[in-house]
């Protein structure tokens, strides 16, 4: 989808497609892209979970420099919140409403 998203933008700075055709795959980019992100973050943070676990107190060793996976994962969820994320997934697939053109928390314009 994201390639797909790219390759319209090509084609619309060509001329080839309509502003229409390019925001439906920008749409449909965005759409691949917030389900990925709502699905991923709580298996990559429970995948992470189960690392620590597994190896103990050898885990938090600064040399390993595990603790940036849990962190990495964790600051993306939380910057592009799942629980807004998912919320707004599931209104358009059962109400057909849009998804924002810009993802935040609260009103946007």
């Amino acid at each position: 989808m994201i390639k797909r998203a790219y390759e319209t933008a090509l084609a619309l700075q060509a001329g080839q497609i309509t502003e229409e055709e390019d925001e439906a795959a920008n749409d449909a980019a965005e759409l691949a892209s917030a389900q990925a992100q709502v699905v991923l973050t709580p298996l990559v943070l429970n995948a992470i979970t189960h690392a620590f676990d597994a190896l103990a107190a050898s885990a938090t060793r600064v040399s390993k420099n595990l603790d940036r996976h849990w962190r990495n994962a964790r600051t993306a969820g939380n910057h592009n919140p799942c629980v807004f994320k998912a919320r707004l997934i599931g209104d358009l697939a059962v109400n057909g409403t849009e998804l924002p053109r810009v993802w935040a928390i609260g009103a946007s314009k």
